[in-house]
């Protein structure tokens, strides 16, 4: 009974540990795998919620990742790369580009 009454005088706590973000906050998220239309992230702090990232860009899988929370669509959160993490993936798909070698 007195290890009963310890647990019941606790100070539970039962909100969410999941954390709520709005629209335009920035965090690290991790690429997972490739899918259509772009990538599987995975979410800090052990969050298994489903999430992706919609890009053509070529990244590479377990690569960490800036981005921005958009939205949740369909039951799924939305991202958008920074405007740096952008550049710097953009510009290796830019730099690996070779033009054609004409002969005349």
């Amino acid at each position: 009974m007195n290890n009963q009454s310890s647990l019941l005088d606790l100070d539970l706590d039962f909100q969410s540990p999941l954390k709520t973000f709005k629209s335009g906050d920035t965090i690290i998220c991790q690429i997972q795998a490739k899918t259509s239309g772009g990538f599987v992230v995975g979410l800090p702090n052990k969050d298994i919620r489903s999430a992706f990232l919609p890009t053509q860009l070529d990244i590479n899988i377990g690569l960490p990742i800036e981005v921005f929370y958009v939205d949740n669509l369909d039951g799924r959160m939305l991202f958008s790369l920074t405007d740096d993490e952008f550049r710097k993936h953009a510009s290796r798909r830019i730099r690996a580009y070779q033009p054609p070698q004409y002969s005349c």
